[in-house]
């Protein structure tokens, strides 16, 4: 074998294992099949995650460890970035606008371990999940 057709293995060998790390990556992290009778896109599963996201937010609230707040709101964002991203219509967009403010206000309220604001911060997120939800189904999605 000549150094030109050893080169040319090398090559496809490389290429090969990057194809196939980049299936494995994808299927991880694109394209799971989550459990449940709504799991069958990708939209629905990352709404199902940013809806766990969500409650996992919501019990550190619950139990008073706004410590945890920032990390549970940076989760929902990076779900909703990639909704924002791929998945989004004009509507989500504009919806959407009222959800990150009040996860800013949230994060505001967490961090002064300002509690008043803290309840209505989360209340607002909520309200804005909910306004956004009920015209998906209004649209029939």
């Amino acid at each position: 074998m000549n150094d030109s057709s050893l080169l040319n293995v090398l090559a496809a060998a490389v290429v090969a294992f990057l194809l196939g790390a980049g299936a494995v990556w994808l299927y991880q992290h694109a394209a799971i099949r989550d459990a449940g009778p709504d799991g069958s896109d990708l939209q629905s599963q990352m709404m199902r995650r940013k809806s766990d996201a969500m409650q996992e937010l919501l019990d550190a609230v619950l139990v008073g460890r706004l410590e945890r707040v920032p990390a549970r709101i940076d989760r929902l964002e990076q779900y909703a970035g990639v909704i924002d991203g791929f998945l989004a219509t004009d509507m989500y967009a504009r919806q959407g606008e009222a959800w990150k403010a009040a996860l800013a206000d949230l994060r505001a309220a967490a961090a002064a371990d300002d509690w008043p604001a803290v309840r209505e911060a989360t209340l607002a997120v909520e309200r804005a999940c909910l306004d956004c939800h009920q015209l998906l189904l209004a649209r029939g999605r």
